[in-house]
């Protein structure tokens, strides 16, 4: 199956001073699994804000963003909590890796966290750490890492619990140019091979123009405008 996230007519307003400064006026886009995504435009365009409202972190002002046949905005909390965990992995710019636990049991957190029912299972963690190129530190706490070194764990992090999409805010953000390769290249055949969606936010044309589309986000007095380009089908 080819798990869609669709937005309708989605609209995100906030109060700004004694007016509400609109950000996104009747947004309409579609993520396909199948796909790879891109969202470029300058800081303040809204790129966070968007993937947090794809991923049910935050609430749009008006419109609907549906999982398939799930619009998200008539779950409850906990429903939303379970729904998303079950279906998206986030990553962030900087990886909230926990130093009190090894690299092997940060790849599994969202086992011991989540309402969904995910493994447990250690020989998943151990391949994914293979995966990364970071076996041989399993049993070591994350501490140390490079930034680099830290994003590749948190990639075998977001693939453990085998979900359709991941969702990365600016993930080559803190990296040098040979990691930056390096973890597009690792989230691009984790697509390939592993069947999941990426939708990425960047300021970086390099690593958006290996996305399969971008989406450029354009401030207008009436809220930024989204404008498609295909890279390659």
């Amino acid at each position: 199956m080819n798990h869609l996230i669709t937005l309708s007519n989605v609209s995100k307003s906030f109060a700004h001073q004694d007016a509400p400064c609109t950000l996104f006026n009747d947004v309409s886009m579609v993520f396909e699994q199948s796909k790879t995504y891109a969202l470029v435009g300058p800081s303040g365009s809204g790129k966070t804000t968007l993937l947090s409202m794809i991923a049910g972190l935050e609430k749009v002002s008006s419109g609907s963003i549906q999982y398939n046949e799930t619009a998200l905005h008539t779950l409850s909390p906990q429903e939303l909590h379970s729904f998303c965990s079950a279906n998206y992995s986030i990553m962030l710019q900087r990886p909230a890796l926990l130093n009190e636990c090894t690299l092997l049991e940060n790849v599994m957190l969202k086992s011991f966290i989540t309402t969904s029912k995910i493994s447990y299972d250690k020989q998943r963690a151990r391949q994914l750490l293979s995966y990364v190129g970071l076996l041989e530190y399993a049993s070591r706490s994350p501490k140390n890492l490079s930034g680099g070194e830290a994003q590749r764990v948190a990639i075998a992090q977001a693939l453990f619990s085998k979900p359709h999409f991941i969702i990365a805010d600016e993930p080559t953000a803190h990296v040098d140019q040979k990691n930056k390769d390096c973890i597009i290249n690792l989230l691009i055949n984790a697509h390939i091979t592993e069947n999941i969606g990426i939708i990425i936010s960047t300021h970086d044309i390099h690593v958006a123009n290996k996305m399969n589309i971008i989406y450029t986000l354009q401030g207008t007095p009436y809220g930024n405008s989204i404008e498609k380009k295909i890279n390659n089908s």
